[in-house]
């Protein structure tokens, strides 16, 4: 037996009792079908979003990685990779996985755990000397850490035996080596907001303070060495005023003497946003810098010239120069508000300023891991969930 329907025997119009919840239905019906649209836009648009596919992957223990670092003879790949537990009160949230992977057999061959994030890692020219910066900032509130232990450990490399340790009461986010292994440089920040950051010069074989630069803008991210190791470059900023007198800090790079810390002057970047990182071009006298876009900056002329521009460059250790200085590699993330499009690799020639390699980046998520060239160029790595190793193609 049937229920008779209301169609035939309704004296009056049929009330909707759920006006909302159908107006609501019929908006996300909308939503979902203009998503679908713009998926299929974006892979009419960009049809090989997926044709490059990771020649490997490696597996670290965290579910992202933040560092990434090939050793000169191009053999070994170094990585760390925080945030071992989602929870953000448990202790292995703030702790890292520092792991070495030999290329050529894409095994794991060494591994530790750290206490805190690892912040940087670098190298010596030779490759024999590691430091990591490990370590965070002051933290209040329901998940309050106070980022210690904060500290630079030396290695041996690649043997990975600790031959040093360096402890510090600020937080250390870049620790440098000279290219001869002769010099450490620190770059730290106070747990006090808006007090200025220090950059320390130690000698690495006995871990003896050698001098401080403490008259800097209250947050540094970098120092780097010429490839000499006879002069120290420091990110910092200075105060200024626009048009309409309105205050506001512009970014510069500081040179100094290695040995005696003597001032060496600065190169005024132009445009006034933060300079996220830079490095050395072969001969020193010239840096790459990411600074809201590519720029080759001449220390001597002053002259700042566009590698490319356009485009927002803003997350921190996502440049990557080769060896040889002749490349430059940066995944690249659009502005927000920009029409929607997939997170780019893009390799530069320096000379040229061509683009010499480009794909999107086929994960689901902003790519906001590091990326680092092989020594022969041949393989760029990437840091995401993952380390994904591509080969290159160079046009």
């Amino acid at each position: 037996m049937t229920s008779p329907s209301n169609e035939h025997h309704a004296p009056y119009p049929i009330k909707d009792s759920h006006p909302a919840s159908r107006k609501w239905s019929a908006i996300g019906t909308t939503l979902l079908v203009t998503t679908i649209i713009m998926e299929i836009v974006l892979v009419l648009t960009y049809p090989d979003a997926s044709s490059r596919v990771p020649a490997a992957t490696l597996a670290p223990k965290g579910p992202r990685v933040n560092c990434l670092l090939f050793s000169p003879d191009g053999k070994y790949i170094i990585a760390s990779s925080p945030a071992l537990s989602a929870r953000l009160n448990s202790p292995e949230y703030h702790q890292s996985e520092l792991s070495v992977w030999e290329v050529a057999t894409r095994e794991k061959v060494y591994s530790t755990l750290t206490p805190q994030w690892v912040r940087s890692l670098s190298l010596t020219a030779k490759g024999d000397l590691l430091a990591v910066a490990v370590g965070g900032p002051k933290e209040t509130g329901n998940f309050a850490n106070d980022g210690k232990p904060r500290e630079v450990r030396l290695y041996s490399f690649p043997a990975m035996k600790e031959v040093g340790k360096l402890e510090s009461t600020r937080f250390v986010n870049s620790a440098t080596l000279s290219p001869d292994g002769k010099w450490l440089a620190t770059a730290s920040m106070s747990d006090t907001f808006q007090a200025a950051a220090e950059v320390k010069v130690w000698d690495a074989s006995t871990l003896t303070l050698k001098r401080s630069i403490d008259d800097i803008f209250h947050s540094t991210s970098q120092a780097q060495f010429s490839p000499d190791g006879e002069r120290l470059a420091i990110i910092d900023y200075h105060s200024a005023k626009n048009i309409r007198k309105e205050e506001y800090v512009k970014a510069r790079i500081r040179q100094f003497r290695t040995d005696t810390g003597e001032p060496l002057g600065f190169f005024q970047m132009k445009e006034d946003i933060p300079l996220q990182e830079f490095a050395y071009m072969p001969g020193g006298k010239k840096v790459i810098a990411n600074h809201g876009a590519l720029f080759i900056c001449d220390l001597e002329s002053g002259k700042q010239d566009a590698i490319a521009d356009g485009a927002n460059f803003s997350a921190d250790r996502k440049t990557a120069v080769s060896q040889d200085g002749k490349w430059v590699a940066i995944a690249l993330n659009y502005p927000q508000g920009s029409p929607r499009k997939p997170s780019r690799i893009i390799i530069w020639d320096v000379d040229s300023r061509k683009v010499i390699d480009d794909w999107p980046w086929s994960n689901s998520g902003k790519l906001n891991g590091p990326v680092a060239i092989s020594p022969d160029k041949k393989t760029l790595v990437v840091g995401f969930d993952k380390i994904y190793l591509f080969d290159l193609k160079p046009n």
